[in-house]
């Protein structure tokens, strides 16, 4: 859960963003002292260096030009101006995480380091350049690791170093601009990688799953509606994800062209009258269903057939299936049912799915 502060902190941002405008930037007036006690806190909770590198002083459209400077500098700057500033009351209670630090914890380093702050500041851009490079490097070998068809190949998770590697996981599920993915989280998704087979729901509901040497990250309600189903329309019928299927009708040649042309395009077949006399619609995938592909002889449930083609449990419910009659009479990738089969010359239907 979060906690008063952070909500605050959210809506107060959402306001500035509504004034900003596009193109439009905010500036705030974090100090280097915000940032020491931002990185004690990280430290104090566990984080990696990414939570040690302070405030940033350049975040999307938000600038902190103070951020290099000690609350103390600004304050006795603002004074020897006549500058009025004010100072919220609520800083002199420690009755937070982040005012225990200011009020308890940074009084003894500074005992300890009277250039506490400029000490900090230093491990901050140190930090912050390590960070750069390793989340650079990272984004390098996740682009390179996105496949034509979607997701990413696992070879290239475990071919990086760990702290690569990690980065790769976290950018995967949302980036530095995304959700704040915990250790938890990466590690879980790791795991996932290493095992090679499953899934896990990380963060925000975002679903990990690996299949076929592949990991697929889908965000909350990216998929398709379990169970969807659509009016067949031949002139265009628009699918959940998009995508557009159309069928136009063909004929089949006689003579020595028939069977090239036919293998070509037999998973795209359809017998002509199941389509442009019975009619029907199109459907996601459903418990129970089963289906008897043309020449193979044998009817199997689509779960078992969709494991035996290695088909993602993420994209199975975006796998089109025609129904005509009360029948299965198509299945995206497998073609037509043997009740369905096209001829062997003359008219038949294409159907052929866009997007």
């Amino acid at each position: 859960s979060r906690g008063i502060e952070e909500c605050g902190r959210e809506v107060r941002y959402s306001f500035f963003r509504s004034l900003c405008g596009p193109g439009g930037r905010i500036a705030t007036a974090h100090t280097l002292s915000d940032s020491v006690e931002t990185v004690l806190m990280n430290l104090a909770r566990g984080a990696g260096p990414r939570g040690l590198c302070g405030v940033p002083p350049v975040r999307g459209n938000v600038v902190r030009p103070l951020s290099g400077i000690t609350r103390a500098e600004v304050e006795r700057y603002c004074s020897s101006f006549g500058l009025p500033f004010v100072t919220d009351a609520t800083n002199f209670t420690a009755d937070c995480a982040r005012n225990k630090i200011r009020l308890r914890a940074v009084p003894v380093l500074r005992e300890v380091n009277p250039a506490l702050e400029e000490c900090v500041l230093r491990t901050m851009r140190l930090l912050r350049d390590d960070e750069d490079y390793l989340e650079g490097e990272a984004e390098k070998r996740l682009a390179a690791a996105r496949l034509p068809g979607g997701g990413y190949g696992l070879a290239a998770f475990r071919a990086a170093p760990r702290p690569v590697a990690s980065r790769m996981v976290r950018q995967a599920l949302g980036g530095p601009a995304g959700p704040r993915e915990s250790f938890r989280n990466i590690a879980a998704v790791a795991d996932l990688i290493a095992r090679g087979k499953g899934s896990v729901t990380a963060a925000g509901g975002i679903q990990c799953t690996v299949c076929g040497n592949t990991l697929f990250v889908t965000p909350p309600g990216a998929g398709v509606p379990a169970g969807w189903r659509v009016p067949l329309d031949p002139a265009g019928t628009r699918l959940p994800d998009g995508r557009v299927l159309t069928v136009r009708p063909v004929r089949l040649p006689a003579g020595e062209n028939r069977p090239k042309v036919h293998n070509l395009m037999f998973h795209n077949l359809i017998n002509y009258d199941t389509i442009f006399c019975t009619g029907g619609f199109i459907r996601g995938r459903r418990a129970g269903d089963r289906f008897e592909p043309a020449g193979r002889g044998v009817t199997k449930t689509l779960r078992k057939l969709f494991n035996e083609a290695k088909i993602p449990p993420p994209r199975r419910d975006s796998v089109a299936i025609v129904e005509a009659g009360g029948e299965i009479a198509w299945v995206e990738g497998f073609g037509p049912s043997q009740g369905a089969c096209p001829p062997e010359t003359g008219a038949a239907a294409q159907i052929i799915i866009q997007g």
